[in-house]
């Protein structure tokens, strides 16, 4: 059974009572303890919770380390007191806990901000999905399960921030997986207490101290190369490059999606083979939109070519001229490949995926391309669309001195093509990127000056879409200045 612990400041006992109501009615909490950090009284009558006082605030760092020294059961839950479940969670959660050893710590995906007026009953109950992680989310530590022998000791002098970090990472150095619940609906007030201002200094100083314990920065990101192409997840990533003036050609992973980053890497290291074999490849619809198309899917390779096949004209008759596109796309990226001396290989996930890929995916793929391409200086940039984070929160991973991972949200919110990003957030990513001269012609030469002209321009004046929940609004930029204005979001 779990023993719950939950630190509290009593900053709202509404939705506090909410969420202990539900875990009275679970069958696998054992028991519910309270560190009352508020130095007010606090009575419950039921036996199966247990308030601890303070004569002061000792933070929830220390809290969550006094709640597991006084806990009974095997199993722990580390919950905020300002996040509400859907009931039939615990169980599932238990049952996924105890199926095997090897699984370290359970938190949470990256959910938006519950406002307090959306908090007037408890979400559906339904199926938790969960998925391997081994970079600490955002809202990750917003509730903590696993076995009690699974949660290490936090350092004394790390008050309020990192505690959760700190738990992560130990739990991966001592071999475990760690995992986290997406797709769930999870009502949270986010930040409810740690957002008050007495906290700021003491947050500052536990980041100092963690960086202490876990050094972050292992070498700071190589930003010129020679060539930067995109290897997924679908058309924004080479989108972005090209309206960032770092890509000039067309190249194999360009316009389509399907597959994943490890196995494109593979494709790409066995010169793809069976990239379009005949024989592999099966219908999967027609795009009938914008770009009219044939849709077909490699069933070997799983990747899906949605702007390629001319629509409504047999496979036969269309295959030729696309086979001999791709064919040239790939003699072109392989060459250049072979001939630059350093390459940034791009992969922008798709906002609407919640499992990431694994940093041993990243690295694991590393080593594959570098003994594809042993003269070459390889670097790979992974970014994946964090919900609920802002560009400046961004966390930048460096994965190993040749690897980055960086996460934000990016997503554009845009119902109608959930995969769609927001350029305008990516761009910023790639400002201070560059491109060298090394495969550029005379004409590419003129576009990029070009392309910095009007970068310049866009800064000067610009109109997007942006797209929040059931909201659209015109973005209007002019010199460097946001404009927002409402509009009326039409479905097709």
């Amino acid at each position: 059974m779990f023993s719950i612990i939950i630190p509290t400041l009593q900053q709202d006992n509404y939705v506090l009572n909410m969420l202990l109501y539900e875990l009275l009615n679970s069958a696998c909490v054992g028991e519910i303890i309270i560190i009352n950090n508020a130095c007010k009284e606090m009575m419950f009558s039921d036996k199966k919770i247990r308030v601890i006082n303070t004569d002061k605030n000792i933070y929830v760092n220390p809290a969550w380390k006094l709640g597991i020294r006084e806990s009974r059961f095997e199993y722990i839950g580390l919950l905020n007191d300002d996040i509400i479940f859907p009931k039939n969670i615990f169980e599932q959660i238990y049952n996924f806990i105890k199926q095997d050893s090897g699984i370290g710590l359970i938190g949470l995906d990256s959910i938006n901000k519950t406002e307090k007026s959306e908090i007037c009953g408890y979400p559906e109950d339904c199926e938790i999905k969960f998925s391997e992680v081994d970079v600490r989310g955002n809202c990750w530590g917003a509730a903590i399960f696993g076995r009690k022998s699974d949660f290490y000791e936090i350092p004394e002098d790390m008050k309020v921030w990192c505690g959760d970090d700190y738990l992560f990472y130990q739990s991966i150095k001592s071999g475990k997986r760690n995992f986290k619940i997406y797709d769930t609906p999870i009502k949270h007030l986010h930040s409810n207490t740690c957002k008050l201002p007495e906290f700021d200094s003491i947050k500052r100083n536990d980041v100092k101290l963690y960086r202490q314990y876990f050094i972050e920065n292992k070498a700071d990101m190589q930003s010129k190369f020679d060539l930067i192409f995109s290897i997924g997840a679908a058309c924004s990533c080479t989108q972005t490059l090209r309206e960032s003036f770092l890509q000039y050609y067309s190249y194999p992973f360009d316009w389509l999606y399907g597959s994943d980053f490890l196995s494109r890497v593979k494709i790409l290291v066995n010169n793809f083979e069976h990239w379009l074999d005949k024989s592999d490849l099966a219908s999967y619809g027609k795009r009938v939109d914008t770009h009219p198309n044939d849709i077909y899917k490699n069933a070997r390779t799983n990747i899906v070519f949605n702007h390629d096949f001319k629509i409504d004209t047999p496979l036969d008759e269309s295959y030729s001229e696309v086979k001999e596109k791709y064919d040239r796309r790939i003699r072109r990226l392989l060459n250049q490949i072979e001939a630059s001396k350093n390459i940034l290989l791009v992969y922008i996930e798709s906002p609407e995926k919640r499992e990431e890929t694994l940093q041993k995916d990243l690295i694991d793929s590393y080593h594959l391309l570098k003994n594809r391409f042993p003269n070459v200086d390889i670097h790979i940039l992974y970014l994946f669309s964090t919900r609920g984070v802002s560009l400046n929160d961004k966390a930048i991973t460096p994965v190993t001195d040749k690897i980055t991972r960086i996460s934000f949200d990016y997503d554009a919110y845009n119902r109608e093509y959930p995969y769609a990003v927001n350029f305008d957030l990516l761009l910023e990513i790639f400002k201070n990127y560059e491109l060298t001269s090394k495969h550029l012609t005379l004409k590419q030469h003129l576009l990029r000056f070009n392309g910095r002209l009007f970068m310049i321009l866009r800064w000067i004046f610009s109109v997007r879409n942006e797209y929040q929940n059931n909201s659209k609004r015109k973005i209007i930029r002019i010199f460097g200045i946001r404009i927002k204005k409402s509009v009326k979001h039409k479905e097709k």
